[in-house]
């Protein structure tokens, strides 16, 4: 329960540090986005704490403590209207449903998703921040870190996207709750913070159109669809961490760019002093996305210099220069403030990977992330590879028919499949295509999403297959918002036509978004189902990133509790179960501060890439040995210590 616990807790924390900012600048119009600038601000304040100052995690987490107070006293002195606390509500609601499949499945479902590689290099990275300071690590070897290797592991990734693994060792409690569950529980409630971002959106789309017909009923489903769907559950068992840190980031910023700039396109006498919490909101958002996924947040940059240019040529208003500079001035100082306590870790990192995202990727990290393209039950054929590969960049993986089924159900399948892929290519090009100048808010998103979709093909075209299924999830959010433009246009022009054919059309595609929606609501539902494989693998399908590596969850219980060894003076691991299953035992202790040796190398990844050094001898007192249990799966069981023992009490000096 303490792991739920920590959890809600980082969301209100986020909570109150973004309200208080909106309160603070007087801003208007963000009341939905408290959680995503309070993770944006807790980000650039916990960086520069940590590389710029170089505290101790312990120190900035009594900081951020202290912070709270004045914060809590700003928010109830002005006082919590009653839609804000139903926002804050409906976002605690949702993350409860979305940890809801750990408690299902338990460890064994949530000790890693599918990318136990990149899940398991997070826990090492925070684990790393969480134990020194970072001049600790700037200023001393690597081999003398061998005695918790879980350190070597992580200093190897301290300048990798390490805001995200920094904030996790923030929210770490004392050496109590289960480590790997607090991990799910984390990038669970980074998860949940897409909502708001989407409902963000979604609502500035909504209030464009001057939708007022079951507004609350359109400002909450759609979001959810996304966030429940098929791509918020692929970001999420990919186990992209920092993705999912800058999901809410980053599309709140786009939103919120696009509200700047038709403000700053508006004439002079309103530009003054209200539009600097403007400034401030957007910039942070930015200086945010930037920190947390820096190769993310450069693509969308892009877009958004081709999407302005291209609105300023069809709006034909531009801004006054005293305007522009505004901002730029806040917005460096911000981007500035995220970069310069760890240049390596930011501007530096993101030159690395744009360089190795432009060159081929292995094989099998394409046939990992994008086999879905594929479809739900893999194609035989050209026209059915077709059929899937649309059904699947739209979200829609899991309406893929199966092509094994029983000739009179496979034909059918086929049938209304093809239906719902043409269904989904129409709405797709209306909304990008027709009537592209008729909202100017939609035209910003429709021009997005071409200029995307094009940077897609080009990086398709130059053989970088999985930087381009990577490029995809940080576009499907806009696509998912394009998909469903084509409720509000239809809704807006069945009231004033009477053409039969465009009434037609607009049922049609009315019920194709309606069907699209419920369909991604009914697979989040199934995430529960799913959720009860006793195995803990959820989705056991070939073509879904569910498990990059069956055999690790059908050969392995995941369900060591590590509690029982918090008395252990020291930890002798006697013999090799296999990396992941090592790894995650040596997490336990090095999070319980439980001193382990092991006489095999120490090397400077998971993987065994390079060797290091070994361990010294040190003194323990508890033995512990890997072996299959009665189950067939390799486990570390606690049974009867003087029986045959997985855990022996031995007096052992080295």
């Amino acid at each position: 329960m303490i792991e739920l616990l920590v959890g809600l807790t980082f969301l209100l924390m986020l909570w109150v540090l973004g309200r208080s900012l909106i309160i603070a600048c007087n801003a208007n119009g963000y009341d939905w986005l408290d959680m995503p600038i309070g993770l944006g601000l807790a980000g650039l304040i916990g960086n520069f704490l940590y590389f710029g100052i170089g505290l101790a995690v312990h120190w900035i987490q009594l900081l951020f403590l202290c912070a709270l107070f004045p914060c809590l006293v700003t928010i109830f002195r002005r006082g919590v209207r009653r839609s804000e606390w139903m926002r804050l509500l409906a976002v605690c609601g949702v993350f409860f449903l979305l940890a809801a499949p750990a408690y299902i499945g338990g460890e064994q479902y949530y000790v890693f998703r599918g990318n136990h590689w990149d899940h398991f290099n997070y826990i090492d990275q925070a684990l790393t921040f969480r134990d020194n300071r970072y001049i600790v690590y700037r200023d001393v070897p690597v081999d003398k870190f061998l005695a918790k290797d879980v350190w070597v592991h992580g200093l190897r990734l301290i300048n990798m996207r390490p805001a995200v693994g920094l904030i996790f060792s923030l929210t770490l409690p004392e050496n109590r709750g289960n480590l790997h569950l607090l991990a799910f529980l984390y990038v669970t409630a980074l998860w949940a913070l897409a909502f708001p971002a989407v409902c963000f959106a979604w609502e500035r789309i909504l209030t464009a159109y001057k939708i007022s017909e079951h507004r609350l009923l359109l400002s909450i489903v759609f979001p959810l669809a996304y966030v429940v769907g098929f791509w918020g559950q692929y970001i999420f068992d990919i186990n992209a961490w920092s993705q999912m840190a800058s999901l809410s980031l980053q599309l709140a910023f786009v939103f919120a760019y696009l509200g700047l700039l038709r403000k700053l396109a508006d004439p002079p006498t309103h530009h003054d002093r209200s539009l600097t919490s403007d400034y401030i909101v957007t910039g942070l958002l930015a200086a945010g996305a930037f920190l947390y996924y820096p190769e993310n947040a450069v693509m969308q940059a892009v877009l958004l210099l081709a999407s302005t240019i291209l609105w300023f040529a069809i709006t034909r208003k531009t801004p006054p220069v005293r305007a522009v500079a505004s901002f730029a001035f806040v917005f460096s100082t911000l981007l500035l403030i995220a970069v310069l306590p760890n240049w390596q870790a930011t501007a530096g990192f993101v030159i690395g990977q744009i360089k190795f995202g432009s060159a081929p990727a292995p094989a099998n990290w394409a046939t990992y992330f994008d086999s879905y393209w594929l479809g739900l039950y893999g194609s035989t054929g050209y026209y059915t590879k077709v059929i899937n590969f649309i059904l699947a960049w739209g979200g829609m993986f899991f309406a893929c028919p199966n092509y094994s089924a029983p000739l009179w159900l496979r034909g059918g399948w086929i049938a209304i499949s093809t239906g719902v892929a043409a269904l989904l290519l129409y709405n797709l090009i209306i909304c990008l295509l027709v009537r592209f100048k008729e909202n100017r808010e939609a035209m910003f998103l429709k021009g997005f999403v071409i200029f995307g979709v094009a940077i897609l093909f080009y990086i398709g075209i130059s053989g970088a297959i999985w930087s381009m299924g990577r490029a995809l999830s940080y576009l499907s959010p806009y696509i998912f918002l394009v998909i469903c433009l084509g409720w509000i246009e239809v809704n807006n022009k069945l009231k004033i036509t009477s053409s039969r054919k465009d009434i037609f059309n607009g049922v049609a595609r009315r019920l194709f978004v309606g069907f699209f929606v419920i369909s991604q609501i009914v697979f989040g539902a199934n995430r529960l189902w799913a959720a009860r494989d006793r195995n803990g693998i959820g989705y056991d399908n070939a073509t879904y990133p569910s498990i990059q590596d069956i055999s690790l969850k059908i050969e392995y219980l995941w369900t060591v509790g590590s509690g029982r060894y918090s008395a252990c003076k020291g930890v002798h691991l006697l013999n090799y179960p296999g990396a992941i299953y090592f790894e995650y035992f040596k997490q336990k202790m090095t999070y319980l501060g439980v001193p382990y040796f092991s006489s095999l190398p120490v090397f400077t990844d998971i993987g065994g890439r390079k060797e290091v050094g070994r361990q010294q001898s040190i003194f323990t007192d508890c033995d512990v040995v890997f072996r299959r249990t009665s189950s067939g799966k390799w486990g570390v069981e606690s049974t009867e210590p003087a029986i045959d023992g997985v855990i022996k009490f031995t007096n052992r000096s080295p």
